[in-house]
Parts: structure tokens; sequence; C-alpha cells
């Protein structure tokens, strides 16, 4: 029997995730690792309910590693397509690797880390450029205005 798990990364879409698991993988064992005394109704949707660290310091993130890869899991679903993320699903050792976005449609995640390198990077240069941009006509506004 096939093993699916579910990384819980606070997204608002984790019934509509765990739902199309089941769909997708009928027969797997699904896990779900969440933090300790996550919502129990939401839990149930999965097979087991592994509690993970909520706080994600280095030494967490090495221990929830080992213990995903404890448990051999033939699939590994995330729930963002972000760089971390993507780094993380492909240290677990998963046969298939997956990113679930909130659009509740799983897509195999690409084993280019270089390339989700360049595109984190690119993003958060792109996003630090706007906010000077933003940040800067609010200060020539406020200067404008007080010049009158």
């Amino acid at each position: 029997m096939a093993r699916v798990i579910l990384l819980y990364s606070r997204g608002p879409h984790i019934r509509a995730a765990l739902r199309c698991l089941r769909e997708t993988f009928p027969d797997a064992e699904l896990y779900l690792f969440a933090p300790a005394g996550f919502p129990g109704e939401i839990a149930a949707l999965a097979d087991y309910h592994v509690p993970a660290p909520a706080r994600h310091t280095p030494l967490n993130l090495i221990r929830l590693l080992l213990k995903i890869r404890k448990h051999r899991p033939d699939h590994f679903v995330v729930m963002f397509p972000s760089f971390r993320l993507t780094l993380f699903a492909q240290l677990t050792g998963a046969g298939q690797r997956w990113v679930l976005p909130p659009d509740v449609m799983l897509r195999p995640i690409v084993a280019r880390p270089m390339n989700s390198l360049v595109s984190a990077l690119r993003n958060r240069i792109r996003g630090e450029l706007t906010y000077r941009r933003i940040r800067c006509e609010i200060q020539k506004t406020t200067t404008d205005k007080r010049n009158r």
C-alpha cells in the first residue's frame, strides 16, 4: 500500500487538499504532518495525524525530516511552491514529490534546485524593488503635501 504524506504549512486549503489527495490516491495511507493540537475534524480526513513542530528552527526541521524519512513515503506533498519547501521535499526521499497550492491542482515538483533558487531570488529582488518604489512614492506625496 502506498504512503502519502502531506506537510501542513498554514494553508487555508487544507481540507480541500486532503480531499484531493484522498481522491487521487484512494488506496493509499494518508499521513498529515501538522502541529500537535491541530483541529481534530480536519486531521480526521487523513488516516494518521503525526505531530510536527510548530516552530521551524533548523534543529526542528532536521527532526521533522528524519521523522518523515522514517515513514518511507511513496508520495510527499507540500502546500506551496516555495524554494524552501521544494528543497525540503527533495530531501524526504519520497519517490514522487508534489505541490498542492491553493488552487488545489496537484502538480509534480520538478527537481531543478538551481532554477528554483534563481526564481526565488528573482521574486525576492522584484518584491524589494516594488516595496522601495511604493515607499518612495509615499514619501514624495507626503513631502508635496507639506510644501503646499
